[in-house]
């Protein structure tokens, strides 16, 4: 109930104030070209006010689960305060991939007469507050574009970090942390020479590092590969999108049809991955269009259109704004 009302002012309001703090805090350079609003997700003014009741309870919920997140770890920092292991203790901080834009269990719960808060609830944000929680990103969770793998991420460690309070735009992948623990406990690069990943003590260190070679993504009908200045990407099954993030780091112009000789050797590079590490010769993905729990979200006229679920008038006086 802390939080309830804060967000009747919509998902696209509580984006711009982030775009504004993140510019603010030098997270975000203030010249940036950012998405375009999103084809498949209607404009808050355009929601009934059950509709909006009901989104503005969603995501209190979750801000409520935030804020009680973010005092778990204040205790822990204290703890570690209090024995004395703060100072050399590495702390990484990052979130899950993309924000969840589904709501494939909104009826479920309704049927059970369960709100978003209630004990045994299961809701999910949905995609308006999804796309408020990928700010500035595009896209959200199973999409291979970076609002659904690329997330900010906070290494504090007194002792060993260099250069604090500084922001590195250097991309990291979460195979990278083990190579990179197994560095800073200086044991022989040989345990970890063989890990998918590339240990970055360096930039813990203010030293220059960039990666050695592509990553590469896949979930259902989206994937993607990037290297240090292009992304190729595919959302539900539409063809190959190419975008020079050095340029355009938050995927705003399709460059696919320009540079079509980029296109077929990032894909070679991709299919090789596949059916190397897939030990397979074939790339047959599962559709979003056919299963229970996701559904196409392209933001460009592939998602489905989101349509928010109103509060019923039977459950509207529990958590009454």
């Amino acid at each position: 109930m802390k939080y309830r009302g804060r967000y009747l002012k919509g998902w696209m309001a509580i984006r711009q104030a982030r775009i504004k703090n993140q510019i603010k805090f030098g997270i975000l350079d203030k010249n940036a070209a950012l998405p375009a609003y999103p084809l498949n997700l209607p404009d808050w003014d355009s929601l009934s006010p059950e509709q909006k009741d009901l989104e503005d309870l969603r995501m209190s919920v979750y801000a409520a689960m935030v804020e009680r997140m973010d005092n778990g770890i204040g205790k822990l920092m204290k703890a570690l305060q209090q024995n004395g292991q703060d100072k050399n203790t590495l702390i990484l901080f990052l979130s899950d991939n993309g924000n969840d834009p589904f709501t494939s269990t909104d009826a479920a719960m309704l049927r059970q007469g369960l709100l978003p808060g209630d004990a045994g609830s299961n809701w999910q944000i949905g995609m308006g507050w999804a796309f408020a929680g990928v700010t500035p990103w595009r896209l959200y969770k199973i999409s291979q574009h970076s609002g659904g793998v690329m997330t900010g991420a906070i290494a504090w460690w007194p002792s060993g970090i260099k250069e604090q309070g500084k922001v590195i735009k250097s991309s990291l992948h979460v195979v990278d942390v083990m190579p990179t623990l197994l560095n800073i406990v200086a044991a022989n690069r040989a345990t970890y020479a063989s890990l998918a990943g590339e240990t970055f003590l360096p930039l813990l260190q203010g030293k220059k590092w960039q990666r050695k070679g592509p990553m590469f993504f896949q979930f259902v009908d989206n994937r993607s590969v990037k290297t240090n200045r292009w992304n190729l990407v595919e959302v539900d099954g539409n063809g190959w999108e190419l975008y020079d993030v050095q340029k355009d780091f938050f995927e705003t112009k399709d460059l696919a049809r320009q540079h079509p000789e980029i296109v077929k050797e990032l894909e070679a590079k991709w299919l090789n991955w596949w059916m190397t590490d897939g030990n397979t010769k074939t790339y047959k993905p599962e559709s979003t269009k056919t299963g229970p729990h996701y559904f196409p979200q392209g933001d460009r006229g592939s998602g489905k259109i989101y349509i928010p679920t109103p509060m019923p008038e039977s459950l509207s006086k529990k958590y009454k704004n």
